[in-house]
């Protein structure tokens, strides 16, 4: 072979290698463009489920921030009916302390009162006994006089 031949030989060789390559080169590109296409679709998918997520997680938010106020709401008329409750029980203490101090004296007096009638209860059933021959745990066949024992306590 001359030369010339060797030099066409190896010009078709790059021509032909040229041609593989340039096919190479465009499966590539059409495989990474395909891949690109792909990976765009699916990051699509993810942020349309991210934005139906932010979109229930504003909902979720919106009922939390209701329950939070209906909360704080009730707290409020919680701590004014504590408030309330409190100033009420001071002005009853202020103004129940005349009636208890004279609670305490009237009952320490009908107590006294009482001690008294024991007392002369007790007499009387003494008279009865001594008098009028009572009994007072029974009555006996022959008595017309009839009563009830008692004693106080």
């Amino acid at each position: 072979m001359n030369a010339r031949s060797e030099s066409r030989a190896l010009v078709r060789k790059s021509g032909v290698a040229r041609r593989a390559s340039k096919q190479r080169s465009s499966e590539a590109f059409h495989k990474t463009a395909s891949d690109l296409g792909n990976t765009v679709e699916v990051l699509r998918g993810q942020l349309k489920e991210l934005q139906r997520e932010i979109r229930a997680d504003r909902v979720g938010k919106k009922e939390f921030e209701d329950e939070i106020a209906m909360l704080m709401r009730r707290r409020e008329k919680i701590e004014k009916n504590l408030a309330d409750n409190a100033a009420w029980a001071r002005e009853f203490d202020s103004a129940i302390g005349p009636f208890e101090r004279t609670y305490a004296g009237l009952t320490h007096e009908i107590s006294g009162l009482y001690d008294n009638a024991k007392e002369e209860h007790a007499k009387g059933v003494q008279v009865l006994i001594d008098q009028f021959n009572y009994h007072p745990a029974f009555k006996r066949w022959n008595e017309t006089f009839f009563a009830i024992p008692f004693r106080p306590k």
